[in-house]
């Protein structure tokens, strides 16, 4: 059972031959809850979660234990909610959330796990609502604005 993680953006590379068990967990109804490959007991490969109508609630990758590559989460209705990008199940460059109407909701970058860069937040309109950045998990300045874009309190930190 050969197991390989390519991402180019995230430059993962993984391959293992370690031996795996799919495992499908199931709601109280029978309904599958979860499909996921294990390696003594560890998750490893690829995990599909769901609702309980079936519909996929979130999709990740893991290699022994830890999430690699992107992860996606979905609302209810099937639209995307979130892309995560995850190096060793920490959190790696920029992750997205959506509102339902497809908008982006929040832009949030890491560098091995912690806050690093531009955030951003939006009304589901699309006009900023929020920016701050970051260094080395510091916050360098935080800007709010009102639904029309305009800068309503702005603050600045020093290190």
């Amino acid at each position: 059972n050969n197991l390989t993680i390519v991402d180019l953006e995230l430059n993962i590379n993984l391959v293992s031959n370690l031996s795996v068990e799919k495992k499908i967990l199931y709601y109280e109804d029978k309904i599958i809850l979860s499909t996921a490959y294990y390696h003594n007991e560890m998750l490893h490969g690829p995990s599909i979660f769901y609702f309980k109508d079936g519909k996929v609630l979130s999709s990740v990758w893991f290699y022994e234990g830890k999430r690699y590559g992107k992860a996606c989460q979905y609302y209810a209705s099937s639209k995307l909610y979130a892309i995560n990008k995850y190096i060793a199940d920490r959190f790696e460059r920029q992750q997205i959330y959506y509102y339902e109407n497809g908008a982006v909701k929040t832009q949030i970058n890491y560098k091995n796990g912690i806050l690093d860069g531009e955030v951003k937040l939006f009304y589901e309109s699309s006009i900023m609502k929020r920016e701050l950045f970051f260094k080395e998990g510091n916050n360098i300045f935080d800007n709010i604005y009102d639904e029309k874009g305009n800068k309503v309190d702005e603050k600045s930190f020093s290190l």
